[in-house]
């Protein structure tokens, strides 16, 4: 696969959004999104800022960051958000519904993916928690601190 990505987010009128590398991350997030060989990383995009005008009151995703593994194109799907309250992992649902539909309308719905929710401050929510069993059922990994190695220590799906 080449420059499969850019391409559909050229088609959907995107492409100003996607920039090299880390590009795309805000300043005081980049330090979160860890990666083991910057020749792995591809591109980002900030999928909020990029949907706010068109979508102001909807629950956005973050962060969209493209990695080559295995000689493919694979979508690093990150959220920064809060975690120190029961109350986010409704949130991220609500999020995560929104990225569904926005991978849909983009065509990236078809590469492998993986999901990240990067905590902005503190993580409270109990592994053994109801919200952790809601968060497991909607497909939403746990909050962490930074993400693994995008490009080494993740499997994508």
């Amino acid at each position: 696969m080449g420059d499969n990505v850019n391409k559909c987010l050229q088609d959907s009128n995107y492409a100003d959004s996607y920039q090299p590398g880390l590009g795309a991350i805000k300043n005081q997030h980049r330090k979160k999104i860890r990666i083991n060989n910057a020749r792995n990383l591809k591109g980002s995009m900030d999928i909020d800022k990029a949907c706010k005008y068109n979508e102001p009151n909807s629950p956005r995703w973050d962060y969209l960051v493209v990695i080559r593994k295995n000689n493919l194109e694979n979508l690093a799907l990150i959220e920064i958000h809060g975690a120190a309250k029961p109350g986010n992992a409704k949130e991220m649902i609500k999020k995560k519904e929104w990225l569904n539909k926005w991978l849909v309308k983009v065509r990236l719905v078809d590469f492998k993916k993986k999901l990240f929710w990067i905590a902005a401050n503190g993580i409270c929510i109990s592994p053994q928690s109801r919200y952790a069993k809601q968060l497991a059922e909607s497909g939403i990994p746990m909050p962490k601190k930074v993400t693994p190695y995008l490009d080494t220590e993740v499997e994508y799906f």
